[in-house]
């Protein structure tokens, strides 16, 4: 754990596991009705899903090697030591084997934000988006996983976005959470 640089205070957050997995769960079942509705009713397509269970186990692992990789990139690319700031894993001490990505500094929270949600816009989003306008189901499935493994991270971000952005964060390495320093002068 960090010591708190002169000047700033500092917040710890962090994030229950099983209410997050549950939320989770409710949360991916309300963006499936919200993507894969209008694509049937835009499209005139019937969603019965047509891939292979197997091949749907591995999309998905896939898909969360991905997540974690495009966190590294990210935060790679806002940390002073680079790759060697950044690991990636699986939190085996918890009952859930959680994949994280773990960056070792201090990133101003800006930088925390656009890290936290690039997974989700790049494997989620852009693919949904895409599916719309050319009727591809299968992307929009690809789209959706990459969407709904970014729930974690959607949580991040929702309390990070009404902090000042040039304040700074730590994400914890044991937990699910991060600290907040702020300025003492802004507290």
């Amino acid at each position: 754990m960090l010591q708190a640089p002169n000047g700033y205070e500092e917040t710890k957050i962090s994030f229950n596991l099983t209410k997050v997995n549950l939320l989770g769960f409710v949360f991916a079942i309300i963006v499936g009705i919200i993507f894969f509705v209008p694509f049937m009713f835009i499209w005139k397509v019937n969603l019965y899903l047509s891939i292979n269970r197997i091949y749907l186990f591995i999309y998905f692992l896939i898909m969360i090697l991905l997540h974690e990789v495009i966190h590294a990139i990210f935060f790679a690319g806002f940390s002073k030591n680079k790759f060697k700031s950044v690991k990636i894993g699986i939190m085996p001490y918890t009952k859930y084997f959680t994949p994280y990505c773990h960056c070792r500094e201090l990133l101003k929270i800006r930088h925390y934000i656009i890290s936290a949600v690039m997974p989700m816009t790049i494997l989620g989003l852009v693919p949904i988006m895409i599916s719309f306008f050319i009727g591809n189901f299968t992307l929009l499935f690809l789209g959706y996983l990459g969407f709904i493994t970014g729930f974690g991270d959607y949580l991040f971000f929702i309390k990070l976005i009404k902090e000042k952005k040039d304040d700074l964060v730590f994400d914890l390495p044991n937990d699910a959470g991060f600290i907040i320093y702020r300025k003492k002068d802004d507290v």
